[in-house]
């Protein structure tokens, strides 16, 4: 992809066009869903379709398809364990200690679900924290680490997978080609309790270097594993000390880059010689990827024959074609749609480069001449 945009780049200049990156990103909102249509909530807060493991080995909204599993009628737990993910909306984060199965698994410790404002943004506060509120649906999955692959060999050709091929995998459709941006992740309540006091088998974190972490890995277009992965740790102990947030937190996954889906491990040193023994919970929202950007070249009349000005991520190009302008650059002001300036500077070469912390959108670039005369155009800034 490096090659293709510098050779991209490289016919820019050539051919005197505006570049732009053409993409979108698209955000995980559970208050749309596909498939089911609409999720209805029951009991203490979670989906009603939690233990119906017929009709939903996958649940998808927009193109995020996430797996959900459970051990069926037939099994010894009588339809009664779930696997992999499901929706909730209760916002509880109280602790349920011992009594968590079938009643307490649904909450988060933020104490709700992700706010977003009328465009789809999220809202944070004065503090820079994360805005929630109870009654706003967010994902919560339980990793059973006995359904991952490696494990099925211990039972033959055994596994109780039919289409996911992990306990946590969420996959995109096929429309388009996607990159990867990140995900709001939260400790799940009997997590978050367990690593404070202990729980059922499983002790407290109390020693050095005890942890509890979420890993999270990219698979290529084609479904194969691309050996990428993003690790986000939700506990840690070290120093006499245990460390863990309860608020939604951003985990970065651009450096997973072009993917066809994800899937998810955890990890915690809470084991015993069959696995993890503490309480493999934590909630998620708000994924985001995005389509992978276009190049397009539009043409650009303006009195700056030979300055051209173009975009990439969140960067603005400022180049002159020839060693001297007959109009030369004095100085360049960077405005946002509502007419607010986000950036002033004087311009002394013939080649300038301007990154900007901004949220993503258009924006205008208007430059200045030593003989008065200005242009204005536009660039969109995609900023991670």
């Amino acid at each position: 992809m490096k090659k293709a945009t510098l050779f991209s780049l490289s016919l820019l200049f050539i051919s005197a066009h505006l570049f732009a990156q053409q993409s979108d990103t698209i955000t995980l909102n559970l208050l749309n869903p596909t498939y089911p249509s609409s999720f209805n909530f029951i009991g203490n807060g979670y989906w009603d379709k939690t233990y119906n493991d017929v009709d939903y080995t996958f649940f998808t909204s927009q193109i995020f398809s996430f797996s959900h599993l459970i051990e069926g009628p037939g099994s010894s737990w009588g339809g009664n364990i779930w696997n992999g993910f499901t929706v909730c909306n209760s916002g509880d984060n109280a602790n349920h200690n011992p009594n968590w199965i079938l009643n307490h698994e649904w909450g988060c410790m933020a104490g709700g679900g992700i706010m977003t404002d009328a465009q789809g943004n999220v809202m944070i506060d004065e503090n820079g924290d994360v805005m929630v509120e109870k009654g706003i649906p967010y994902l919560v999955g339980y990793w059973n680490h006995m359904i991952e692959p490696e494990w099925w060999d211990m039972f033959g050709e055994w596994s109780p997978l039919d289409e996911p091929t992990h306990c946590f995998q969420i996959l995109l459709d096929d429309d388009d080609e996607y990159e990867a941006v990140g995900v709001y992740v939260n400790i799940h309540p009997w997590a978050y309790y367990s690593n404070l006091y202990g729980s059922g088998p499983a002790r407290p974190l109390n020693q050095n270097d005890d942890h509890f972490t979420l890993i999270i890995h990219g698979l290529n277009p084609d479904g194969s594993e691309s050996g990428n992965s993003v690790e986000h740790i939700f506990a840690k102990y070290e120093n006499s000390q245990l460390t863990q947030s309860t608020k939604w937190e951003w985990v970065d996954l651009s450096s997973l880059g072009e993917i066809g889906g994800f899937y998810c491990t955890m990890a915690t040193t809470v084991v015993n010689s069959a696995g993890p023994v503490a309480p493999m919970y934590f909630c998620m929202d708000k994924l985001q990827v995005r389509t992978k950007g276009v190049i397009t070249f539009v043409p650009v009349k303006n009195k700056f024959s030979n300055v051209h000005v173009y975009s990439y991520g969140n960067s603005i190009y400022i180049k002159s074609i020839e060693a001297l302008c007959a109009t030369p650059m004095q100085s360049v002001e960077i405005l946002d749609l509502t007419g607010r300036m986000v950036y002033q500077s004087t311009i002394n070469n013939l080649e300038t480069v301007i990154t900007l912390q901004v949220p993503s959108g258009i924006y205008y670039v208007k430059l200045n001449s030593l003989n008065n005369t200005t242009i204005t155009t536009k660039v969109t800034l995609i900023n991670n």
